[in-house]
């Protein structure tokens, strides 16, 4: 399994699902498939937002403190870990 932390463009043309303004992590066998999820689950299946850059095999660790750590779900298990409300 690999977290992927997946970051989205912001322009007119684009909207996010609430939460996604810093971005999107997910656990999955491949970038593909936690793209898959997130597009499942946050966008409703609907066409992703333009996709900025995508880590990984993120550490959790290294990601904004502040922000988006204290509001990480369990990254270990298959599915979104962030933001919540989306397991």
């Amino acid at each position: 399994m690999k977290r992927s932390w997946i970051t989205f463009e912001s322009s007119k043309n684009d909207t996010h699902p609430f939460g996604v303004e810093d971005g999107a992590g997910a656990t999955a066998l491949s970038n593909e498939r936690a793209l898959s999820t997130i597009q499942e689950q946050l966008f409703d299946g609907d066409n992703l937002s333009t996709i900025g850059k995508i880590l990984e095999n993120v550490g959790v660790s290294k990601l904004d403190a502040n922000h988006i750590r204290r509001d990480v779900g369990g990254p270990v298990s298959p599915g979104i870990w962030y933001p919540l409300g989306y397991q």
